[in-house]
């Protein structure tokens, strides 16, 4: 008896830890659960109330945990949310809803897993710069730990969009600020041209991408690919302004979508297809 007891002490003290411990979340009051009701924190919700979860299920998911989670920003509230295959592949993503409380929090981050099931995800001070970081576990066991500001951001502003914000890219260090709702930071290709491609596991909309490319970018081509079949070949003013473009409807049906930009000095401050 004694062994037990001191074994679930020690996992609850791991718990505390990790959500209340180190770390530069704002969020100091975590009594309420994700769903805005009076569950105390941490805490699961009905999957089915969770955000998003029409969203999911016609995309051929489903949400497992939906529950409050530490917010970045100061005064915000903040919530996850996971979500796996319905048949139980091995794949499934995590989004994280923030806004000035729970039940008007919307979706700022959306990270995916082609070969892997998330099950979970603690917020975890990693690196001791102040921000949190986060680990996600995995269904077979495995973790994965995402450093922010490195890896990706909870900074960023409510987005429009649903796509994954973990990219692939020609240039992957730095692409996280395409991403930061930050128009002073950018993802620079390192060269004349490069490449970002997102994966939309939870669909396009509208087909329109709406991006902002760095401030001393020139007027560069850019082709889109969906799922590697090259759909349209856009023009991209010399701006830093937000150019909105509507795109071919084969992005809509596509897994992934690929951004070719051709020309000198390639770079991005902010990037949404919705």
């Amino acid at each position: 008896m004694i062994r037990r007891f001191a074994f679930a002490t020690a996992i609850l003290a791991a718990v505390a830890f990790s959500l209340a411990g180190c770390g530069g979340s704002s969020d100091k009051d975590d009594s309420s659960s994700g769903s805005g009701g009076s569950q105390s924190s941490g805490q699961v919700a009905v999957p089915g109330d969770a955000p998003y979860s029409d969203v999911i299920a016609k995309a051929g998911f489903k949400p497992i945990l939906f529950t409050r989670f530490p917010a970045q920003k100061p005064g915000r509230k903040a919530t996850i949310v996971v979500y796996r295959d319905k048949s139980d592949k091995d794949k499934g993503g995590v989004l994280y809803l923030q806004g000035n409380t729970v039940d008007d929090a919307s979706l700022s981050w959306h990270w995916y897993f082609e070969n892997g099931a998330p099950d979970s995800i603690r917020a975890a001070e990693l690196n001791g710069d102040g921000l949190w970081d986060v680990v996600v576990h995995l269904a077979d066991g495995k973790t994965v730990d995402l450093i922010q500001e490195t890896d990706f951001t909870l900074m960023g502003n409510q987005r429009d969009d649903l796509i994954a914000l973990n990219a692939a890219s020609s240039q992957p260090e730095g692409l996280w600020k395409c991403f930061d709702g930050d128009t002073a930071t950018f993802w620079s290709a390192g060269g004349a041209e490069g490449y970002v491609e997102v994966s939309t596991p939870l669909g396009v909309s509208d087909g329109i991408l709406i991006i902002r490319l760095s401030p001393d970018a020139n007027k560069q081509k850019c082709e889109v690919f969906a799922d590697g079949k090259k759909v349209q070949e856009i023009e991209l003013e010399s701006t830093d302004l937000e150019q909105r473009i509507q795109l071919d409807d084969g992005v809509k049906r596509a897994g992934k979508i690929k951004l070719e930009i051709k020309g000198d000095g390639a770079g991005i401050s902010e990037l949404a297809i919705r």
